[in-house]
């Protein structure tokens, strides 16, 4: 049961999720569900033959509250990350509203925004209990650069297409030349509330030139026009971060996006990033080449690339066991690599296809192969895992399939609408 509160409204809602205890119920007001959705057994039946989560211990409840009614809110100005809108005195009793309906409620931990406006919140609502605030950035609000401060009128008559295309086509939404996402996924920091300087970023290639017939199976596919556009940002991207090494595939797609990775590092000086030029280590790494694998053993003869069905549903089982067995022996390689620092916080790129990247979440978080259905990524895709206990510790998936960076160019490439009607 997932329960939330919205401040703003005063409304509580509850949210049924699958193959989770039920809590017990508390004497909390907010209002507890106790039948799935209508839907839930066609849900189940849709679903790909994927192993359920591994049961629950204990009865977990996850409550999330919006914080209370700002200044801006009141005046109807577009906040985004701006931290200048605080609480009014409506918004402070919200909070405190909140806090006496979860008075009898024990939680271990109260993540927050850094922002004021949300930490005010956490702060009444949190009271004199022990547990710990933990300030969260990731869960800070988006960045809205011009629009920020705004009336909403203003950013509308001053910004026409671009406030359109937020309220109607926000995944494309662009801003003073800004995708407006909170935090770059590789920025450094905390994962889950726990700092970590290892870490390892996961780079599908780009689009290729071939995707199918013999031309695909020979390792000769370069990068299209879309994929040269994909790696470019992904460079672009990875600006953010000090890498150490870069492993890939020594299929050329790989190859192609790794160089591209490193010749962008290696500007860090000249582009104004770093007061230096930064050496990236570039390796090929034979285990992560599993195109022929997934090629040869395809129940439907389709683009190697695309795996809507889930890998279970389109490789046979011997297939399959040998991927994830490659997958393994590579994944040993990776964390050796990451653990080679001296001390120091240490970043490895990998580049490869998709399929191994899977399977690489997989082993992070202690899997076995039939998990790895449960993650999907996309061509020109990164994923994070972070290691906040080390090399020899479980790994954390800090984001899968973050394409953000890609903006239009991820895939299907996406047009403008600007020129769309009045929404």
């Amino acid at each position: 049961m997932l329960s939330v509160t919205s401040l703003l409204d005063g409304k509580s809602y509850s949210l049924w999720r699958r193959n989770l205890p039920i809590p017990p119920a508390s004497c909390s007001s907010l209002r507890e569900v106790v039948e799935p959705p209508a839907d839930a057994q066609l849900r189940q039946e849709t679903r790909r033959k994927t192993p359920l989560f591994p049961p629950i211990g204990t009865a977990k409840r996850v409550v999330l509250v919006r914080h209370g009614q700002s200044t801006w809110n009141e005046e109807g100005r577009i906040q985004g990350s701006s931290n200048n809108s605080v609480l009014t005195v409506k918004g402070e009793s919200q909070a405190e509203t909140s806090r006496q309906m979860l008075l009898g409620d024990s939680f271990d931990v109260c993540f927050t925004s850094p922002l004021i406006r949300s930490k005010r919140t956490a702060e009444i609502i949190w009271g004199s209990r022990k547990g710990e605030i933990i300030i969260e950035p990731e869960l800070r609000e988006i960045d809205l650069y011009s629009f920020q401060g705004l009336l909403k009128h203003e950013g509308k008559e001053r910004f026409g297409n671009a406030y359109r295309q937020w309220q109607k086509d926000a995944e494309n939404f662009i801003i003073d030349g800004h995708y407006p996402t909170p935090n770059s996924p590789v920025s450094l920091g905390s994962s889950g509330g726990r700092k970590t300087d290892l870490r390892i970023i996961l780079v599908c290639h780009g689009a290729t030139q071939s995707t199918e017939g013999d031309f695909a199976i020979s390792g000769y596919e370069p990068l299209n026009m879309l994929g040269v556009i994909q790696s470019q940002k992904t460079a672009e991207l990875l600006l953010d971060l000090k890498v150490n090494c870069i492993i890939c595939s020594p299929r050329i797609a790989s190859v192609d996006t790794a160089t591209a990775i490193s010749e962008v590092q290696a500007a860090a000086d000249c582009l104004g990033v770093d007061c230096i030029p930064r050496d990236v280590e570039m390796k090929k790494m034979l285990e992560l080449e599993v195109e022929p694998i997934i090629y040869r053993a395809r129940k439907i003869p389709r683009n190697p690339f695309d795996f809507q069905l889930g890998l279970s549903n389109e490789l046979d089982e011997s297939s399959l066991v040998k991927l994830w067995n490659q997958s393994r022996i590579a994944w040993q390689s990776l964390l050796q690599e990451l653990s080679n620092g001296s001390g120091e916080g240490r970043n490895v790129v990998v580049v490869a296809h998709p399929a191994i990247h899977v399977a690489f979440m997989a082993h992070c978080l202690g899997l076995t192969k039939e998990w790895m259905d449960s993650f999907h990524v996309d061509l020109g895709s990164i994923s994070v895992l972070d290691f906040p206990d080390g090399a020899g510790g479980r790994g954390v998936v800090r984001c899968a399939n973050y394409t953000a960076h890609l903006g239009r160019w991820s895939i299907p490439v996406t047009n403008t609408q600007a020129n769309d009607e009045e929404f």
